[in-house]
């Protein structure tokens, strides 16, 4: 029945109503993003938000910006209140875009941003993959630095990874991608204090803190 809601009536019923049946279950942790499609040749952008496997958001967007995605995103937030009138998720992570970081922070002002690693990688690989002779180090390095176990862990194994590219990856957009994660680093640290926060935008339980299966969910 959750994907016949999911599908067939989607926008008749609220989403975070009809999925969570008890306040208490309302998830601290969330993840946002936008998927691109289009209406009638019209580009638009269904803003979606997701925890613990499950979408509770699907609204959209005509514009990228951050007025248009707050209205979108606050479907959700209306949606999650009318279950309990003070919720309030602890973090939301998101791939860094800024109107969709500034919708979030207008919607709930006291969340904390978690910036998607995974979104880091996708970039460093697009830039470096056919650097075929340093991508299968660039990757393990890079995924590394996400495995590390805690904060001072992390940027220690961040300054490892620029010291590394620097000395062995020529000048361009596959070193500027490295070099810009290594820049964020402070950003991407963050979700260590805040152990149940989703650090890529996978919502998969072994994204959370380990690094295991990655269960692309959203």
């Amino acid at each position: 029945m959750y994907w016949q809601r999911l599908e067939l009536r989607l926008g008749h019923n609220s989403l975070v109503g009809t999925t969570v049946k008890h306040a208490d279950h309302l998830p601290t942790d969330v993840l946002a993003d936008e998927k691109h499609t289009r209406l009638n040749g019209e580009k638009l952008y269904v803003a979606t938000t997701v925890a613990d496997d499950c979408v509770l958001g699907a609204s959209v967007a005509t514009q990228a910006d951050a007025e248009h995605l707050q209205e979108a995103y606050g479907h959700f937030k209306t949606e999650a209140q009318n279950v309990r009138a003070d919720y309030q998720p602890q973090t939301v992570n998101t791939d860094g875009w800024k109107g969709t970081q500034t919708a979030w922070q207008k919607l709930f002002p006291a969340i904390t941003l978690i910036v998607c690693f995974l979104h880091a990688f996708l970039k460093i690989r697009d830039c470096c993959k056919r650097m075929k002779e340093h991508f299968p180090a660039i990757c393990t390095r890079v995924w590394e630095v996400y495995q590390a176990t805690s904060q001072e862990l992390f940027m220690k194994k961040v300054s490892e990874l620029k010291d590394w590219a620097a000395q062995t990856i020529s000048p361009g957009a596959g070193l500027d991608a490295i070099l810009k994660l290594c820049a964020r680093a402070p950003d991407y640290a963050l979700a260590y204090a805040y152990p149940s926060a989703y650090r890529t935008s996978v919502s998969s339980q072994s994204f959370r803190g380990d690094a295991g299966e990655t269960l692309v969910k959203i």
